[in-house]
């Protein structure tokens, strides 16, 4: 009796594996766990290369093509140069300005000695 009861029962195979299941419903929660690892890989694109940052100057042009604010004249140069131009007489004004400084506390620091 036993022999034929358990013929009788319907077992669930799964069909990627060797595995059966005695009902339907623990077959699909079985098949899901194969599905986890036949999903599609999700591709994530690197991200862009660093840009070079963008320079921006405002230029206060004159008629005659030279910048008012530091009579640099426009003689058909880029404005990377120009603007490298700009900084290095920036530069070289902030460095001016430091000396004088520097030579004002020396003169006072004689005073007091």
């Amino acid at each position: 009796a036993n022999a034929t009861a358990a013929q009788s029962v319907a077992t669930y195979r799964c069909p990627k594996c060797p595995r059966t299941f005695p009902t339907a419903g623990a077959l699909r929660f079985h098949e899901a766990t194969h599905a986890q690892d036949t999903q599609p890989k999700v591709f994530i694109a690197p991200p862009p290369p660093p840009q070079e940052p963008v320079v921006s100057v405002s230029f206060r042009i004159s008629a005659d093509g030279e910048c008012q604010g530091c009579q640099i004249s426009l003689d058909g140069r880029s404005l990377s140069e120009l603007a490298a131009e700009q900084v290095a007489t920036a530069e070289r004004a902030a460095a001016l300005i430091k000396a004088r400084n520097v030579e004002k506390v020396q003169r006072q620091r004689q005073r007091y000695t």
